[in-house]
């Protein structure tokens, strides 16, 4: 049951891609444990342990399975000390180890948490010495994180938007790596246009209070569009450039923000992290079928399930929007190196740059 009940969760998120490693995992740790009570007929852990053990790995994903296996052979050691016996209940050492594994990777509650996440999973990337938080003549643009194209002049313009919780630091190692995959274009990562409500270090595109008052997050998020709209047209007016050059990307609520304000624009390309297609409305079909789309995700995304990316792609497809969607496996809410390179990649070699 528990293992079928984990075959319904990733059927629900559209991944059935992503049950192959864990079932090889599982049949692999089978073999082990029975390898084990071969060789050994004195070994304590029942059949129905091992069935629990296996049954738990199809949760996880190959790179959580150690964790999981550390965390329940832990749990059991401190069972066995309390029952001062060799004989115990090893379910709930299985069950708990089960349960902090998923924890573990799973572990950002907020976009804040997962956009430091991000950081770390890009080689540690710095922002070069010509990047600066500065502030545009122009009264309609924004304060923001600038990083000067190495090309001058700029002939693109590509804006970074960061998670729910966030700011433009947390993300800014991904915008350095886009900067230098496209030396011609000028990077803007701004923060958000209101402190975090649930985190006062950080910044929001939008409330996001309850993922079920929909119309609530149409209304947050065609609002916040209507103000970065406003300073995208001051922005290109300044570089006297068009949508055609602008590329617009985003990680989590970002990316909510990168779908919607690109889709009603022509811009030339969009990429979104861990996000989904808050409202349907921004979709243009005139304007949206010029444009290219980038979606990246995680199996195990806990934040913002894979079902709101695949809903996304079939939706943009419908609309005959150019679409590519990308789906890691088992690092959870946050950017992966192989998802970097897979954006990095989009915006340099994508056709209308």
């Amino acid at each position: 049951m528990l293992a079928g009940l984990a075959l319904a969760y990733r059927y629900l998120q559209g991944n059935w891609a992503g049950l192959i490693s864990p079932v090889l995992v599982a049949v692999t740790l089978i073999i082990i444990f029975l390898l084990f009570r071969y060789l050994d007929r004195n070994w304590l852990l029942g059949g129905g342990d091992i069935k629990m053990l296996v049954a738990s790995s199809v949760w996880l994903e190959p790179s959580n399975i150690p964790l999981f296996l550390v965390i329940t052979g832990s749990l059991g050691v401190l069972l066995a000390l309390i029952y001062k016996s060799k004989t115990f209940p090893f379910a709930p050492a299985i069950g708990g180890g089960l349960l902090l594994a998923l924890t573990a990777a799973s572990f950002s509650v907020w976009d804040h948490a997962s956009s430091l996440a991000c950081a770390k999973n890009v080689n540690n990337a710095t922002i070069n010495p010509a990047s600066k938080r500065d502030a545009m003549k122009k009264e309609n643009t924004f304060k923001c994180l600038y990083i000067k194209a190495k090309s001058q002049p700029p002939k693109k313009i590509i804006i970074v938007m960061h998670g729910y919780g966030a700011d433009a630091d947390n993300i800014a190692p991904v915008a350095q790596a886009m900067a230098d995959a496209v030396s011609d274009a000028d990077v803007f990562v701004p923060d958000g246009f209101d402190p975090c409500e649930q985190s006062p270090t950080g910044y929001q595109w939008f409330a996001l209070k309850d993922w079920d008052e929909l119309e609530e997050l149409k209304a947050g998020i065609n609002e916040a569009a209507r103000k970065m709209n406003a300073k995208i047209d001051a922005l290109l007016k300044e570089y006297k450039l068009d949508d055609s050059k602008l590329y617009l990307v985003g990680f989590s609520q970002g990316a909510m923000m990168a779908l919607h304000i690109g889709l009603q624009r022509k811009v030339a390309g969009i990429v979104g992290f861990s996000g989904m297609l808050v409202d349907e409305s921004a979709i243009n079909d005139e304007k949206g079928a010029r444009t290219s789309i980038l979606l990246l995700h995680d199996s195990r995304d806990m934040v913002v399930p894979t079902s709101f990316c695949t809903a996304a792609e079939r939706r943009l497809k419908k609309a005959n929007i150019s679409v590519k969607t990308i789906i890691s496996q088992g690092f959870g809410h946050s950017i992966p190196q192989t998802a970097l390179r897979a954006a990095c990649d989009f915006l340099k070699n994508n056709r209308r740059l």
